[in-house]
């Protein structure tokens, strides 16, 4: 089966109490599932402005919501388990 993965581009912890705090990846149809939810392995590396690497994990949990960094634009790169890597863009607003 063919699954769409849907990677948000914007995540806004401390903006509105439990609404899009963290970076959550889905995975197919259900908004609720994620690649974790078949056992599927994600790495992620998270930049900032300058390259600096802010975040990084080998089995994303999907916990991270941006703590301890200013509002702005962030650049990601995640890997699902034996796919290429995705390269985008994050804008955070706390």
């Amino acid at each position: 089966p063919v699954f769409p993965l849907i990677v948000p581009n914007i995540i806004t912890p401390g903006s509105v109490e439990g609404k899009n705090d963290y970076f959550t990846i889905q995975y197919g149809a259900d908004p609720t599932k994620t690649p974790g939810d078949y056992g599927i392995k994600v790495m992620l590396r998270v930049y900032n402005r300058w390259g600096i690497e802010v975040y990084a994990t080998e089995d994303y949990q999907y916990d991270w919501n941006a703590n301890g960094l200013a509002s702005g634009v962030y650049y990601i790169e995640l890997t699902l388990e034996n796919y290429p890597t995705c390269k985008n863009w994050l804008q955070v607003i706390n």
